[in-house]
């Protein structure tokens, strides 16, 4: 299986933890992420087929090893959502990151990163109406402790 997606991603992912000529190993084996696996047998028992064409492994917690639990095929779209660059914004007990409540408010995240670089609360940030939205959102004002339902 060596000309296989499944093993080229194992050998990669090996290479970015193991091989300091690597160009990417400044951001894995040199921050101490490990490549967990003795044989690409025990890797690929773990993550399996590829399931599409478009899919890379992936690990589920971005700071944590190459290791058993940790792994998945995931598409760009899901890949790019799971990067330590992301900010992680918390709203009426919901966390999600940036790029996520802006798909879901229906606006651009540079919209909502100009509300919080101005000093706006993540919840007001996140639920006072953007121009052109008239999105209902529902949330208990930190101010009045009523709840408000806006848009």
């Amino acid at each position: 299986m060596r000309r296989t997606p499944e093993y080229n991603a194992y050998a990669h992912a090996k290479d970015r933890c193991n091989n300091p000529n690597d160009k990417r190993y400044a951001d894995y084996g040199g921050r101490g992420i490990d490549f967990r696996f003795n044989s690409f047998e025990e890797f690929f028992a773990e993550v399996g087929l590829r399931p599409e064409s478009k899919t890379k492994i992936d690990r589920k917690d971005v700071n944590g090893h190459y290791e058993k639990g940790n792994l998945r095929w995931v598409d760009d779209f899901e890949s790019a959502g799971n990067t330590r660059s992301n900010r992680h914004l918390t709203c009426n007990g919901r966390t999600q990151i940036l790029a996520d409540w802006a798909r879901e408010l229906g606006v651009k995240p540079a919209a909502i990163l100009y509300r919080l670089n101005r000093g706006r609360t993540v919840e007001d940030a996140l639920t006072t109406p953007f121009k052109g939205k008239g999105i209902p959102t529902t949330y208990r004002s930190p101010t009045t402790k009523k709840t408000v339902t806006t848009g």
